[in-house]
């Protein structure tokens, strides 16, 4: 069996191929993938992916996932092929699923297309959110919602004053918004339904990617929908962004509340939702101590 896998400095494309022959698969191929943001990813011929790690800080996050795979068995992500440790790296086999991500092809598709196709989206996370999944991380279950979210408006306003940044305004919209967290229906949150991780092959689709799912408040999926909605060129990747065209993403939140009203039917969705965009994208601005885009993002919240 031939590979086209190039070695790299610590020798990862080795250690794919000792891995293949522990699990007996055979292969023709091993290409390395560019979408790997989080683990080492090998595409093996066009039947298997294999992510692995060495890093020990990001050794949870692929057992999650690989747990995920163990207990979802829908036909629309990848299946399970194999796990485990090898000379100390951490592996998932799943199968690979063949198409093109809806960020490389929305641009092309006309709306009778797209709506389908989010038809076909809220079946597959209203799937995921009526699924019970078994050994999640304790820090990606969140089942006291508003008690998380107080410790998070605290550890912003920390984050401001550390930084001599002061917005009252946006603050006290903040610990006000607390008041609408108060009911809330837990299930699992895919928490990463961006185009990219859409795959769509003759006109079905399917879903990639599992190592960002939480336990919480099942509103909290349309973080990532209207964000994306909102700014779709963040979300795509290098190739696709040229293509990504605002206006081509207008309807999408709209034909998701059709096909999956109750995603929406939440109390106080829109106060909820703004809250979770100003974190999401604080986060981002604080970690880069970016003052000015705190500054901006400061403002628009509080207005």
């Amino acid at each position: 069996m031939e590979s086209v896998c190039k070695k790299n400095a610590e020798n990862v494309c080795e250690v794919v191929l000792q891995i293949l022959k522990k699990e007996n698969i055979l292969f023709s191929k091993i290409n390395k993938s560019s979408s790997g943001f989080t683990n080492d990813v090998f595409l093996v011929d066009k039947s298997y992916v294999i992510k692995l790690t060495k890093d020990e800080n990001k050794k949870d996050s692929l057992k999650k996932e690989t747990n995920i795979y163990k207990s979802l068995s829908f036909n629309f992500i990848p299946q399970l092929i194999a796990s485990g440790e090898f000379d100390g790296w951490t592996y998932l086999i799943i199968s690979q699923i063949n198409g093109e991500s809806l960020y490389s092809i929305w641009h092309k598709l006309d709306d009778i297309k797209r709506r389908d196709i989010v038809k076909q989206m809220a079946n597959i996370l209203m799937k995921i959110h009526q699924s019970k999944v078994t050994k999640l991380p304790q820090k990606d279950i969140f089942d006291d919602w508003k008690s998380h979210w107080k410790a998070q408006i605290d550890d912003i306003i920390n984050c401001l004053e550390k930084l001599r940044i002061n917005n009252t305004k946006a603050i006290n919209k903040l610990k006000n918004t607390l008041q609408f967290l108060d009911k809330n229906e837990y299930s699992l949150v895919y928490n990463d339904a961006h185009f990219d991780n859409f795959i769509y092959d003759k006109g079905k689709l399917f879903l990639i990617d599992f190592d960002r799912v939480l336990f919480c408040p099942i509103d909290y999926e349309l973080m990532i929908i209207k964000s994306m909605c909102d700014q779709p060129w963040k979300f795509a990747n290098e190739e696709d962004e040229k293509n990504v065209k605002k206006e081509d993403y207008q309807n999408v939140l709209g034909w998701l509340e059709e096909f999956y009203p109750k995603l929406f039917d939440i109390p106080f969705l829109k106060e909820r939702i703004e809250l979770y965009q100003f974190a999401y994208y604080f986060e981002q601005a604080y970690k880069k101590m970016d003052r000015t885009w705190l500054k901006d993002l400061l403002n628009d919240f509080a207005k």
